[in-house]
């Protein structure tokens, strides 16, 4: 009876897994493109290998509209587009969105207002590569959530 609760245990955890895998690629490949201007944060830890902590203008531009003690009831963003993708915050999600608005969804860490992820891990030694960085690039779908796919420079070309 226990071989057989254990290996029903490990069905179950690879099912979710491989399904929260291919969620995440049917947002790759069906998302819409999203860019969104990084903030300057502290670019290295060596502790945890080599990476960039992110930030984002958009992030920031929450944070300051928002009323003071307020408790996000949405944590939901309207934005809208550029015609370079590049994201401007309009206000929280308290209406109905309007023509060329979209949802961006997010969440709070230690009071902070974070989008996706707040780290960008790379191969050791490319950190020079990385710190020209001045746009996460993303994947957005209809209903707000967001994956962060890549980095850009200024000129919004993928760093490889």
């Amino acid at each position: 009876m226990r071989k057989i609760l254990i290996l029903l245990n490990l069905v179950l955890f690879s099912g979710a897994l491989l399904y929260s895998i291919y969620q995440k690629e049917e947002l790759i490949a069906n998302g819409e493109r999203l860019l969104l201007r990084l903030a300057p944060v502290d670019p290295r830890s060596l502790m945890q290998g080599d990476f960039m902590r992110l930030d984002y203008e958009l992030a920031r531009a929450i944070t300051k509209k928002r009323p003071k003690n307020y408790r996000f009831p949405t944590h939901q963003a309207i934005i809208t587009l550029d015609s370079r993708g590049v994201a401007t915050f309009v206000s929280l999600a308290t209406r109905p969105l309007q023509k060329g608005e979209k949802l961006l969804n997010f969440k709070t860490k230690h009071g902070r207002v974070m989008i996706v992820s707040d780290a960008w891990f790379f191969q050791e030694g490319e950190a020079k590569k990385f710190e020209k960085a001045q746009y996460g690039e993303f994947r957005i779908l209809p209903d707000g959530k967001a994956l962060l796919v890549g980095m850009m420079d200024k000129n919004l070309n993928k760093i490889e």
